[in-house]
Order: C-alpha cells, then sequence, then structure tokens
C-alpha cells in the first residue's frame, strides 16, 4: 500500500467513526480500517492478550506512519482531545492495560487519547472517557461440561459457576465470589437496583450451541444489595404496574389502528376478499411479535407487495393443499411450487371480482 493510499485509508476510517459516534480514538480507527479486529480488542480488554499492538496487522514504520496521520487528522478537524488508561479484567483481577511492548510513553498516549467534536459537552466527553476507563464487566460462566478449578483443583461439574483466569476455569470460592448470591434474569427493574446497589457485582452467561453465543442469565450480586432492591420494588410495584399496564394500552392501541388501517389496505388491493378473511389477515398480521410480514417496516408503513405477501400466505394455508403436502413430508420449495397456480387464481380473482 503506498502512502496516499495508507493516508485516505486512515482519514476515511476515522471519519467513518465519527460520523457514527460523534468521537474517535486510534483503536476505533484501526478497528474501521479492519487492520484490529473486535475480538481482539475484547480479548486485550479481558487480559487474555499481553499487549495491544501484537494484535495489529500494520507493523513498525507503517503504524507509526498511520498514528502520527490520524493525530494530525483530528487536529486539522479541529477535534477536542480527552485522555484516558483503560483497565483490563483477567477473572475478577484488574490492572491497566499495556499497549505497546516496552511501554513507550509517547506511543502509549497516542492510544490514550479520544477525540469528540468541539460541540460535545464536558459531561458527554466525561460520561464516554469514564465509561471506557472502567473495566469490563466481571463474567462468570455456567458450564455445559465437567471441569476443574485451576487452584485449588476440586471437581466442578456441568453447571457449576466458573470464572476464567489466565485462560483457567477457577471456582467462585477461590474467585472470592461465593458470598454473591443468584438473580436469575426476567425482572428489569429489580435487576437494575440490585447491580446499582451492589459494591461487587457479576453477570452470568451460558453458552447455547443452538445459537453459538453467550446468553445472559442472570447476575450474582451481594445480598444486602438484593434486599434493598427488593424493598424498592416493592414499594413502588403499583407504580410500576401502572405504568405498564399504560404502556400495555398505547401498544394495544396502535395495534388496533393498524390493524383496521391493514384491513383497508387490504380490501382497496383485492375488494373481492370476503370480508372476515380481510379482517383475519390484518389482525394475524398485524399481531405484536408474530414475526409476520405485517410486523416488518414495510409492513408497518402499509407497502402494498408486503400486504400482498400476507394474503399470499393466507391464501396459500387456507385455500390450497399446501399444509397437507408439508405433513406428508414433501419438501418446501416443492409444496409451494405445486400451489402457486391455485395461490395466483385466488389472488387474480380477488383483485379483480368482475373480471
Amino acid at each position: 500500500m503506498g502512502k496516499w493510499a495508507l493516508l485516505e485509508r486512515i482519514a476515511d476510517s476515522a471519519d467513518a467513526v465519527l460520523q457514527r459516534q460523534g468521537h474517535v480514538s486510534a483503536i476505533d480507527m484501526l478497528t474501521q480500517a479492519r487492520v484490529l479486529e473486535p475480538v481482539h480488542v475484547q480479548a486485550w480488554r479481558r487480559g487474555r492478550v499481553e499487549y495491544l499492538e501484537q494484535e495489529i496487522q500494520w507493523r513498525g514504520d507503517k503504524l507509526g506512519e498511520a498514528l502520527e496521520f490520524f493525530q494530525v487528522w483530528a487536529g486539522r478537524n479541529g477535534l477536542r482531545a480527552e485522555e484516558s488508561q483503560p483497565e483490563g479484567r483477567d477473572g475478577a483481577s484488574t490492572a491497566p492495560l499495556r499497549f505497546t511492548a516496552n511501554d513507550d510513553p509517547a506511543r502509549d498516549r497516542v492510544y490514550r487519547l479520544r477525540y469528540f467534536r468541539p460541540s460535545a459537552t464536558d459531561r458527554e466527553r466525561r460520561r464516554i472517557v469514564d465509561s471506557e476507563t472502567a473495566a469490563p464487566d466481571l463474567l462468570v460462566y455456567d458450564t455445559l461440561r465437567d471441569s476443574v478449578c485451576g487452584e485449588c483443583q476440586a471437581e466442578l461439574g456441568k453447571g457449576a459457576l466458573i470464572v476464567l483466569e489466565k485462560g483457567a476455569a477457577v471456582c467462585l470460592a477461590c474467585a472470592d465470589l461465593d458470598h454473591l448470591v443468584w438473580l436469575p434474569r426476567g425482572d428489569a427493574a429489580l435487576s437494575r437496583r440490585a447491580r446499582k446497589y451492589s459494591g461487587l457485582a457479576a453477570i452470568v452467561l451460558r453458552f447455547s450451541r443452538a445459537r453459538k453465543h453467550y446468553e445472559r442469565q442472570g447476575l450474582l450480586v451481594d445480598e444486602a444489595a438484593l434486599e434493598r432492591a427488593e424493598s424498592e420494588c416493592l414499594e413502588d410495584e403499583a407504580a410500576r404496574a401502572a405504568r405498564r399496564a399504560r404502556d400495555a394500552e398505547r401498544r394495544d392501541r396502535g395495534d388496533a389502528d393498524l390493524a383496521r388501517r391493514a384491513l383497508d389496505a387490504i380490501r382497496t388491493i383485492f375488494p373481492g376478499c370476503p370480508a372476515a378473511e380481510a379482517e383475519s389477515i390484518a389482525r394475524h398480521t398485524m399481531e405484536r411479535g408474530s414475526g409476520r410480514v405485517g410486523r416488518s417496516e414495510a409492513g408497518r408503513e402499509l407497502d402494498p407487495e408486503a400486504l400482498r405477501l400476507a394474503v399470499r400466505a393466507h391464501v396459500r394455508h387456507r385455500h390450497t393443499e399446501y399444509d397437507s403436502l408439508l405433513m406428508h413430508g414433501v419438501d418446501r420449495a416443492a409444496a409451494r411450487g405445486a400451489v402457486v397456480s391455485a395461490v395466483d387464481a385466488k389472488l387474480h380473482a380477488w383483485a379483480d371480482p368482475n373480471g
């Protein structure tokens, strides 16, 4: 890559991040430029990488030139710099993160600087810097297989809660977390308050083999914090219940209005569609959480094509042998092909009842 191509890539990457979030750092720029992978940044924040530069694809003079031009770009754009020292976490332990192999002060400072638009307020800048400086959340894992504690050598069966330290499983007792109590997910207000009041808290994750990623199961929090949170939630439960009821009523009114508009639109596109069927299509298509096409962005905007697809699906299921074919093991694509003529004929008749 030539010098001018490199400079253009730096400028484009930095500008893309700035436009997206209103602030940018050298790490953001390198990630946007695809020479530093987000997964490697996360590993670095988790203490699994000795220093950041070992994960950056550019090396030596090329990396130095890129960082130097990034600072020039920030100056030319009149950005304001704030310096921070992010904390890393390895298990329950935290420590300042390293950027370079030789801990070069000048080079390290480039990574610690975050640049903001001149319009950013002091409060906004402080909030961003504080969030970056804070160590990542403490994570505890609900294991899916047997393991052994790397410190006390105790056997940890399936379902045991562990912390990963330097890549090894550590039981909660050795990690000094066994005094915390379990709070399952499900009550957002209780979880938010318990975490706020708990001096030490951990997020519990379990790996989903079906979805291929970790899913949050709940929290480990201090017992006194949980009791305080429960007390507050009991005190204002009536107010929160009333608010939920109001929110549900607004959603219901919105859904009812959307269904009425959808019904009118369906009757306009397919005037020959029986009234009862048109009403059923509109109601079920706009049902909240149904996953139907009407709940897509196009459906909410009552896009005619989205509504046609909804009516087509209704006809396929209610006016053809499609469901029977599926029950007898016919491939979905083949079953659709077998009934496409019948579906088209019915839609044509509904679209032009006098034709």
